[in-house]
């Protein structure tokens, strides 16, 4: 095994914690707070039941597809 390879499940983590830095950087520009707009993010993601039930609902066709 190389050593300038990573695991892909690192390689993810690192793109996703990337893709959420650029994403604040943006928000900082903008004069938005990204810390908030993150926690609200989250919490209407997966704040109750409904609406994990509904992002579970949206996610299917994209992981059936993504098989």
């Amino acid at each position: 095994m190389r050593l300038h390879q990573l695991n892909p499940v690192v390689e993810s983590v690192i793109a996703g914690i990337i893709g959420l830095a650029i994403g604040a950087a943006i928000m900082l520009g903008y004069g938005y707070d990204p810390i908030s707009a993150y926690i609200s993010l989250f919490r209407g993601s997966f704040g109750s039941v409904y609406s994990w039930a509904e992002s579970l609902a949206n996610a299917t066709p994209l992981i059936l597809t993504a098989l």
